[in-house]
């Protein structure tokens, strides 16, 4: 019996006002995200798209705790 190798997961990708929408930001602030590699992204020709679980990751990074 042959097994076959898992493939692996590609990751959500958004386009960049996509992102920006996702966490309620304007699309320059999403960019300037993007250019400081703050969040995680992907050039596919002209186009940038950005991981939907590094929008995450830039949310837990930059998460405050409650005062109390």
């Amino acid at each position: 019996m042959t097994t076959i190798p898992e493939t692996p997961t590609i990751p959500e990708l958004l386009l960049t006002p996509a992102a920006a929408d996702r966490i309620h930001v304007g699309l320059t602030t999403m960019r300037d995200l993007i250019r400081r590699r703050e969040v995680a992204s992907v050039k596919i020709g002209r186009r940038v798209l950005v991981r939907a679980d590094s929008l995450v990751t830039f949310i837990e990074r930059n998460t405050r705790p409650a005062n109390g």
